[in-house]
């Protein structure tokens, strides 16, 4: 009785993770072309100067990181709120 239950806590923890991992990945490449397109040239000319191109870039991944994860955490509790 109690390996049935570990196992289905189990399987509930691998589709939860499987679904955050595909939520996560749709987001990122979605993110991914939007910059390229909408920031990418900006960013090439910003290389130049390294200094301020570090700061910029630094920025960037701190703020895509909070701002995906935000978004991951919300659309999990979204889902999760459907399957009740």
């Amino acid at each position: 009785m109690l390996k049935r239950i570990m196992r289905s806590k189990n399987c509930a923890i691998a589709v939860s993770m499987l679904g955050q991992v595909l939520i996560y990945a749709g987001v990122i490449a979605i993110y991914y072309s939007a910059v390229l397109n909408h920031v990418g040239g900006w960013l090439k000319r910003l290389f130049e100067h390294k200094l301020l191109y570090a700061i910029v870039a630094l920025a960037c991944i701190c703020v895509q990181g909070i701002l995906l994860e935000w978004l991951t955490a919300w659309l999990t509790k979204l889902l999760q709120r459907h399957r009740k």
